[in-house]
């Protein structure tokens, strides 16, 4: 009876080590999730056309200013906070005004390519703009739209879009991305090939509206990470009673 009995609780103590073990790691996983690792859900980052209201998620706006011309360019996010700036990237030389969200090309131009850099530790989790047509004359769903977009773990994702995609003459095109379950937009390229050779480029980028997300440092990440995993090989090597 008594060996049963010591049999019974060294079971017990092991069943509970067993359940304080699986405890342990599923607070390590759900850490590691709240802290924006990947999940067991796909994070994902998609593209689709329209708008982006501050229903859906849109309450900033990115504004460039002073009136100036170069072919790298700052930004800064309006209120509600946080606000931190955004650097603008060209291969053409693009224009400021005194004021506002546009950003013009030079001398009628256009420009091909421009990249969007938030300051860290911010990124996005939704990004819309709108893109006006040089040639005005350039037939709708005209393609050669390369949007390029960079999460916080360094995937890639790329998308092939219409331009011009709707009517207006090519003005105010509307275009957005989202980071789906804690995806975060750290870095946006738009590319652009007039695929028909009529001397299409991108005129001018305006209206562009975020949805800001914190992005951890992948310092925090890992440091978060170690600890919490030395704490579980503790509980795996403590002595047994």
């Amino acid at each position: 009876m008594e060996f049963q009995s010591q049999a019974s609780e060294y079971k017990l103590q092991s069943g509970m080590r067993k359940l304080s073990f699986a405890g342990h790691w599923a607070i390590l996983i759900a850490a590691l999730v709240l802290l924006g690792q990947p999940s067991i859900v796909q994070a994902t980052i998609s593209f689709d056309y329209g708008l982006c209201n501050p229903s859906d998620g849109c309450n900033q706006s990115i504004n460039f200013t002073p009136a100036q011309t170069a072919t790298i360019v700052v930004g800064d996010t309006n209120p509600p906070k946080p606000q931190y700036k955004v650097l603008a990237t060209s291969d053409g030389i693009l224009v400021l005004h005194a004021a506002g969200s546009t950003i013009d090309a030079d001398n009628g131009l256009g420009f091909t390519t421009l990249v969007l850099v938030p300051d860290p530790p911010y990124g996005w989790g939704i990004i819309e703009f709108q893109l006006d047509s040089l040639n005005k004359s350039q037939p709708l769903d005209s393609g050669g739209l390369t949007l390029t977009a960079w999460d916080q773990f360094g995937s890639e994702y790329n998308f092939s879009a219409i331009f011009p995609s709707e009517g207006n003459h090519g003005e105010n095109q509307h275009y957005h991305l989202i980071g789906d379950f804690g995806e975060a937009i750290i870095k946006l390229k738009i590319s652009y090939v007039d695929p028909l050779g009529m001397g299409n480029a991108i005129q001018d980028i305006h209206n562009i509206d975020v949805n800001t997300l914190t992005v951890p440092e992948p310092s925090t990440l890992l440091l978060v990470g170690s600890a919490l995993i030395v704490s579980v090989r503790r509980l795996r090597r403590k002595p047994k009673h």
